[in-house]
């Protein structure tokens, strides 16, 4: 080199080449799978989310899911469903007002009811 110090073989930087060659082609493999993967989860998800039906009728009893504030202490490895409550409303494809008490409604969504 220009400074007296010895330069690698050719060798070496053929071998460098070929290395960022493959790592190259192993990140358009990985690209490509990660996006198809991607894929298949996102359609998953969809399916299940466009449903877009409330199964649950007014006058039909719930349980609900306890609110995690509730399950503290002793109570924490009761059980995390409560009711059955009584659906007062159905508010749309994905969530209904029960009612938790005399003179108390609460809304939930689907998620939270069984």
């Amino acid at each position: 080199g220009a400074r007296g110090l010895p330069l690698p073989p050719a060798s070496v930087h053929n071998d460098m080449a070929t290395f960022l060659a493959k790592m190259d082609k192993f990140d358009k493999v990985a690209s490509t799978f990660l996006d198809k993967a991607h894929q298949k989860q996102a359609k998953a998800y969809n399916k299940a989310r466009q449903e877009g039906v409330n199964p649950y009728q007014v006058g039909e009893r719930v349980l609900t899911l306890r609110p995690r504030e509730k399950l503290q202490g002793k109570d924490k490895l009761g059980t995390v469903w409560e009711g059955p409550f009584l659906v007062a409303e159905v508010n749309g494809p994905h969530s209904i007002t029960a009612q938790v008490g005399q003179n108390a409604r609460k809304s939930l969504h689907l998620d939270q009811v069984k």
